[in-house]
């Protein structure tokens, strides 16, 4: 299981796969999709650092971030695939299993602005019946209330058998893709050299050598007929 790592820069919690409904769980989420060497994301993380300080002791809104490169068995890239981050630094907000995609500016101050507005209680199994859950979200919640710890453990199981069968398929996709494109790529390669060392350049020369030939001799017997 992946480990819960705390930042060095600040308060910022970093999340995964495995600790993601553990740590998310009855608050409103911020989330900073990132990879480590995406220039943008670089210069957003100090400012994603002091956002995340403002709300680190918060128990109603939690600020954090996601490794999309994290490879290891239950980590960030398979949370960015399942909520499909697409290009970095994305962010997203709001019920931690609905998020939405944040698409303002990202100044420091504009993003607490937006997190004071955002970031407020939601409907959870812990905080069922509150005022913030509508009728779907408590149809929802009763419907798994029913059912056994055993029952649920079989519905996650499937679930996730469901989730990491989607990553295989994927990962099987681009290296078939990859695949095709070097070899396109080896293809485009060979006729290009195929070109370079034929007589295509010779062949130019040449009509551009009988091309001045013939306006050469074409001023020749214009200045003939002049002297006629």
């Amino acid at each position: 299981m992946a480990a819960v790592n705390q930042m060095d820069r600040g308060e910022v919690l970093r999340l995964d796969y495995d600790n993601y409904d553990k740590l998310t769980e009855s608050r409103t989420v911020f989330i900073f999709f990132f990879a480590p060497w995406c220039g943008h994301c670089k210069r957003l993380s100090q400012d994603w650092a002091r956002l995340a300080k403002q709300w680190h002791k918060s128990d109603v809104g939690l600020i954090a971030e996601v490794d999309c490169t994290d490879n290891d068995k239950g980590g960030g890239k398979i949370l960015c695939n399942y909520f499909g981050i697409e290009s970095f630094p994305t962010l997203k907000y709001g019920d931690p299993n609905d998020l939405n995609l944040y698409d303002g500016k990202r100044s420091l101050q504009e993003l607490s602005n937006f997190a004071e507005e955002q970031l407020v209680p939601i409907c959870s199994p812990s905080k069922f019946g509150s005022k913030f859950c509508d009728d779907d979200s408590l149809s929802t919640i009763n419907k798994y209330l029913d059912l056994s710890v055993e029952e649920l453990r079989e519905y996650i199981e499937t679930e996730e058998e469901k989730l990491e069968e989607a990553e295989t398929i994927f990962d099987d996709q681009v290296r078939m893709l990859t695949e095709r494109f070097e070899a396109a790529e080896e293809e485009k390669r060979l006729a290009i050299k195929t070109v370079s060392d034929g007589d295509l350049n010779l062949m130019k020369q040449i009509i551009w050598m009988k091309e001045a030939n013939q306006n050469d001799e074409s001023d020749d017997n214009n200045e003939i007929f002049d002297e006629l």
